[in-house]
């Protein structure tokens, strides 16, 4: 019997110096997340203060970003977000923890 396995494709591209960053591809992150809550909110998707999007941080996955509790999705800046780790203390940032946020995409999930 003959071993038919091949080594898998190669892509021909290299990943952007952008993105191979922690702290520009961070940033990027932390951007999209504000732009992400304003256009949910410019659309009426959102509920006053309640509500939260997260997005995973590069240099560490177990820990994510999210709107601090309290701020409106309208009138959010990157200074308002939170560095939350797996066992839901904040790392970064001013303000308080939606539980929810931390229930949903925290811990285990």
């Amino acid at each position: 019997m003959t071993d038919d396995r091949t080594e898998p494709p190669r892509f021909p591209f290299s990943i952007p110096a952008s993105l191979a960053d922690n702290s520009a591809e961070r940033q990027r992150r932390k951007k999209e997340l504000v732009i992400a809550c304003r256009l949910l909110s410019s659309l009426k998707m959102d509920w006053g203060t309640a509500g939260h999007i997260t997005v995973r941080d590069p240099q560490h996955p177990n820990c994510f970003w999210v709107n601090a509790y309290g701020r409106h999705f309208g009138t959010l800046t990157k200074q308002d977000l939170l560095l939350v780790d797996e066992t839901g203390k904040v790392l970064e940032g001013q303000g308080t923890l939606n539980p929810a946020s931390f229930a949903v995409h925290g811990g285990d999930s």
